[in-house]
C-alpha cells in the first residue's frame, strides 16, 4: 500500500492523498528482486507530486515437500538406480522448483539385508530455498538363479561306492546376488550302474531357486579279484566226476557282484592225474578276471572181481597149473583194463579130488 513507501509526504495547505502508480501495488514471484514503484501525492486542490522508491521482493518460503516409500527390483547384474521423481510424492513451491536431489540413488545386493533403506529427498526452489524429507526404499531381488548343468561319469571305488559334489555337475550357474548349489543325490552304489538323473538346485539369498537336471552315469571299471585253490577229485564207481566253481573258489570278490564259471567241470578216467582248470570271475559290468587251479583226479574204487570155478587135470607128471584168466569171469574196472593174479596157480596129485580155494 502507499503508506509502505511513504517517507513523510506533506502539503502546505491540506493533507494529501497517497496512491501508487498504475498496477504497482501487487507483486508475484515474477517480481522477486528490486522493483521501482511511484508514490503519487494529491492535495485538496488537486495538486499532485510524485516520487519513486525501490521495493525489493524476497522469496524465503521453502518448498512444500512430500516423499513416498518405494520398492525397487535389482537387475540381472544386482544393481538398481532410483531418481528423485520416484520418491517425490507431489512436492510444490509457489515460485517453482528448480531441482530434486537424493542422498543415495544406487543400490546393490548388499542393500537387501538393510531394507528398508532410508534416503533423503531434497527439493530446492528457484530462489534457493530448500526442504528435505525422508523415504524408505525397499530393495528386492526377484530374479531366479540361472542353473546350468553338464553330464558326468563317475567310477565306483573298491567298495562299490562313488560320491559327487555340486562342482562336478555345475556348468557355470550364476545369480545376480550370490548362489548356493545343492544336489538331491550325491552318493551312488552298484544299484545305480548306468545313467541316473539328479537335480542341481541353485538358491540365492532372497530364496529364489532354480532346479536343472543332469545325467550322472555310474560305471564300474574295477575287475574282480579271483582266488583259487587246488583240489583232489575222486571219480565215482562209474569213473566219472564233476566239480562246481565254488569248490575251486578260495574267496574271490568284487566291488559289486560276481559270477564264477569254470572252463572244465566234468572229468573221466581219461583225466586221471593233474588237470589245469580256469576259474573266471565276471561282474555285472562285464569286467573279467581269470585264475588257474589244479584239479587232481584220482580213482579210489577197487575193480569188480568176478570168478568162476574150474576143473583141471594133472598131467603125466602128476602136476597141473592154472592162469588168472581161467578163474576170471568178467572182472572189470571203469578206469581201464585190470591186472589179474592168483595166490596159487600150481597143483599136484596130493590135491586131486579135493576142491582147492584160490
Amino acid at each position: 500500500i502507499p503508506s509502505d513507501i511513504d517517507g513523510g509526504t506533506t502539503d502546505n495547505c491540506s493533507t494529501v492523498t497517497l496512491s501508487l502508480g498504475a498496477g504497482q501495488g501487487s507483486f508475484s514471484c515474477a517480481n522477486v528482486g528490486p522493483n521501482t514503484v511511484t508514490l503519487i501525492a494529491t492535495d485538496a486542490k488537486g495538486n499532485t507530486a510524485s516520487g519513486t522508491a525501490i521495493v525489493t521482493i524476497q522469496d524465503v518460503t521453502p518448498p512444500s515437500i512430500l516423499a513416498k516409500d518405494i520398492t525397487i527390483n535389482l537387475d540381472a547384474q544386482g544393481n538398481a538406480t532410483i531418481t528423485p521423481q520416484m520418491v517425490d510424492n507431489g512436492s510444490t513451491d509457489a515460485c517453482g522448483i528448480a531441482s530434486y536431489a537424493l542422498d543415495k540413488t544406487h543400490f546393490t545386493c548388499a542393500d537387501i539385508a538393510t531394507s528398508p533403506n532410508t534416503v533423503t529427498l531434497t527439493v530446492t526452489d528457484t530462489h534457493g530455498n530448500a526442504a528435505s524429507a525422508t523415504a524408505k526404499v525397499t530393495v528386492v531381488d526377484n530374479l531366479a538363479p540361472s542353473v546350468i548343468t553338464k553330464p558326468i561319469s563317475v567310477n565306483l571305488d573298491a567298495n562299490g561306492v562313488a560320491s559327487i559334489s555340486t562342482s562336478l555337475v555345475d556348468n557355470g550357474s550364476s545369480d545376480n546376488c550370490g548362489l548356493m548349489l545343492t544336489l538331491d543325490k550325491t552318493t551312488f552304489s552298484c544299484a545305480d550302474l548306468g545313467p541316473n538323473t539328479v537335480l542341481l538346485t541353485g538358491t540365492d539369498p532372497s530364496g529364489n531357486s532354480t532346479s536343472t537336471p543332469a545325467i550322472v552315469t555310474v560305471v564300474d571299471n574295477t575287475a574282480p579279484t579271483v582266488i583259487t585253490q587246488n583240489i583232489t577229485l575222486e571219480l565215482d564207481e562209474d569213473g566219472f566226476g564233476s566239480i562246481a566253481p565254488n569248490q575251486i573258489d578260495n574267496g574271490s570278490t568284487d566291488n559289486c557282484s560276481l559270477t564264477l564259471t569254470l572252463d572244465i567241470m566234468d572229468f573221466t578216467v581219461a583225466n586221471l592225474g593233474a588237470n589245469t582248470v580256469i576259474l573266471t570271475g565276471t561282474d555285472q559290468s562285464g569286467n573279467v578276471t581269470t585264475a588257474p587251479a589244479i584239479v587232481t583226479i584220482v580213482d579210489v574204487d577197487a575193480p569188480t572181481i568176478l570168478t568162476q570155478d574150474v576143473t583141471i587135470y594133472v598131467d603125466a607128471s602128476g602136476n597141473a597149473s592154472i592162469t588168472p584168466q581161467q578163474i576170471d569171469n568178467g572182472s572189470s574196472d571203469p578206469s581201464g583194463p585190470v591186472t589179474l593174479s592168483l595166490d596159487k596157480s600150481n597143483f599136484s596129485c596130493t590135491e586131486v579130488g579135493t576142491p582147492q580155494t584160490v
